[in-house]
């Protein structure tokens, strides 16, 4: 449990260091409105729960304490790891539990680290 709450401590300052900021002035006037219109829309939230379904590019995960199931999509930039490893997308299975750190894109929820217990036996 030490290392997974240590893998999400230094996840989330990772994801918020390179969502909060962006790429370097370009010197536009409009560049930083942009950013700041951008940084906006991918605040990261996090889900916490058991792997309903697991797809090709995708997990669904039905939230600890009830709540509407959460969609994300899984792809390159995601970091998955499993029991403090190193995982991929295959070594996840329904009945898991996971925490999923993500931000929301044009509507999409796009997955960018899966922290997932090992899978029960």
């Amino acid at each position: 449990m030490k290392r997974f709450k240590a893998f999400l401590a230094v996840f989330t300052v990772v994801a918020a260091t390179l969502i909060g900021l962006g790429a370097p002035a370009s010197g536009h006037a409009g560049g930083q409105a942009e950013r700041d219109k951008k940084n906006a829309e991918e605040k990261t939230k996090s889900v916490r729960g058991t792997i309903q379904l697991v797809d090709n590019d995708r997990v669904k995960i039905k939230p600890d304490g009830g709540g509407e199931a959460v969609v994300a999509r899984v792809g390159g930039e995601t970091k998955i790891s499993v029991a403090g490893k190193e995982g991929v997308l295959t070594d996840l299975r329904p009945g898991q539990e996971v925490t999923c750190v993500y931000v929301t894109r044009e509507r999409v929820n796009v997955c960018l680290a899966l922290m997932a217990r090992a899978a029960k036996k």
